[in-house]
């Protein structure tokens, strides 16, 4: 009995031996061929629930357009006087150089500003408007009192798949040293008129659209002459939604500069465009946009290189939201001898509200910019400009808010141009 059990121990084992072999050898090329299989399987899976995913996020994003009310047109003027919103406003600035020159002057500026402002918004249009005043009141300078005004206007409408988008801005400002040059103690005014109307289409998830913008300077008399100007661009638009809420972007872009009173500073662009825009990563929007530029002056060297410009931020927390911005391409000098620099400018800014008292902000900034001028004297033109700055906000009540802001800027150059100045600014607010 014992023999018979031993013989029938060592054949279980033998059959188990046997059986394991056939199994590992089948399991291995099965495993292979499973694997495969699955890995197909998965990406088809993989990918339709992403298509669908997008094709879901996209419908419900229009459906929640779709959801909101239309006014009625009895009730029009009914809900723009209930979402008038008025602004009054008033801040003493301190500056140390109101000038920009190496030799500081300083004063004390008191500056009013009421605003009122309107945003509307239905299931065919977004209207946009705001009429503000700025009365400045120089305690010691007297003679640089002034009035700047600020006109916006916007209109977007929505029919069907068409879009139409009409902007229209008039601003009266004055225009600092810096921005002039070092030799005149005078801040000139000047009028400034931008109007845009783009119009375009969408299939799905593509948009193709054109525009049209004009803007127009008129400076005060004794600066007219070599800075009223009128400029004309047209525009291509291409975007395609290739997530929820990211696109891809591409235009084209061909402009037009007349000088009203010399006609040798006029020129012409043209300029391609492409990058994305949107949500870049889970907390990272903004747009990185990247393209060539090739400008023809009449009496200065023409400008033939790649432009540069991001616009991103950061989201690092629910308090906390960091910015970063560049951007490289030419820009019209206001200054009588130069026609155009090409700027290069960096900026970063943090933004963060106190977790124990998120009615209290803190912000933080710093801008760098290299200004290259073409060469038209003995001597190449060369700015470096740098500012940083520091604000803090404390919304006391839903419609008062105070705010202070000190800045700090510095411009070095080649062509003794030097200078920087200190800015201290205390502001109220208060919204009715």
């Amino acid at each position: 009995m014992r023999i018979f059990l031993i013989i029938l121990f060592l054949f279980l084992i033998f059959i188990n031996m046997s059986w394991a072999k056939e199994t590992k050898n089948y399991s291995e090329r099965e495993r292979l061929i499973t694997f495969i299989l699955n890995e197909l399987e998965t990406k088809k899976k993989e990918k339709a629930f992403k298509d669908a995913f997008m094709e879901a996020s996209i419908k419900l994003e229009e459906e929640e357009e779709e959801t909101l009310t239309e006014i009625r047109k009895g009730e029009f003027f009914k809900k723009v006087l209930e979402n008038l919103q008025y602004f009054v406003s008033h801040s003493l600035e301190y500056n140390d150089n109101i000038y920009c020159f190496k030799d500081k002057t300083s004063d004390m500026i008191n500056r009013i500003h009421p605003e009122v402002k309107l945003k509307l918004t239905d299931t065919k249009a977004d209207i946009n408007f705001a009429l503000g005043l700025s009365i400045d009141l120089y305690a010691r300078n007297s003679k640089y009192n002034s009035q700047e005004m600020n006109f916006d206007f916007g209109l977007k409408r929505r029919l069907g798949h068409y879009n139409l988008n009409i902007q229209n801005e008039i601003v009266k400002n004055y225009v600092a040293p810096m921005e002039l040059g070092v030799n005149q103690e005078i801040f000139p005014t000047y009028w400034m008129e931008h109007f845009l109307f783009a119009f375009g289409r969408r299939f799905n998830r593509l948009m193709i659209g054109g525009d049209y913008s004009f803007r127009y300077y008129d400076y005060e008399s004794g600066y007219s002459y070599e800075r009223d100007r009128i400029s004309n661009e047209w525009g291509i638009n291409l975007e395609y939604r290739i997530a929820p809420k990211t696109y891809f972007f591409s235009q084209v872009r061909y402009g037009l500069s007349n000088y009203v009173y010399d006609s040798s500073r006029d020129s012409d662009y043209k300029e391609f465009n492409f990058g994305l825009r949107g949500l870049l990563t889970h907390k990272l929007t903004g747009t990185l946009g990247f393209g060539y530029r090739y400008q023809n002056y009449k009496s200065a060297p023409d400008f033939k290189s790649a432009t540069l410009s991001w616009d991103l931020n950061y989201n690092f927390s629910q308090f906390t939201n960091f910015s970063f911005g560049f951007k490289r391409t030419t820009e019209e000098s206001g200054y009588a001898n130069q026609n155009y620099y090409v700027g290069n400018s960096f900026r970063l800014g943090v933004l963060h509200r106190l977790a124990f008292n998120p009615r209290i902000s803190i912000g933080l900034n710093t801008d760098f910019s290299y200004r290259d001028y073409p060469k038209t004297e003995a001597i190449k033109r060369e700015d470096d400009l740098w500012s940083m700055g520091l604000g803090i906000g404390y919304q006391m009540r839903k419609w008062l808010e105070f705010g202070f802001n000190y800045s700090y800027q510095m411009r070095t150059s080649n062509v003794e141009y030097d200078y920087n100045n200190n800015v201290f600014t205390f502001t109220t607010t208060a919204t009715f």
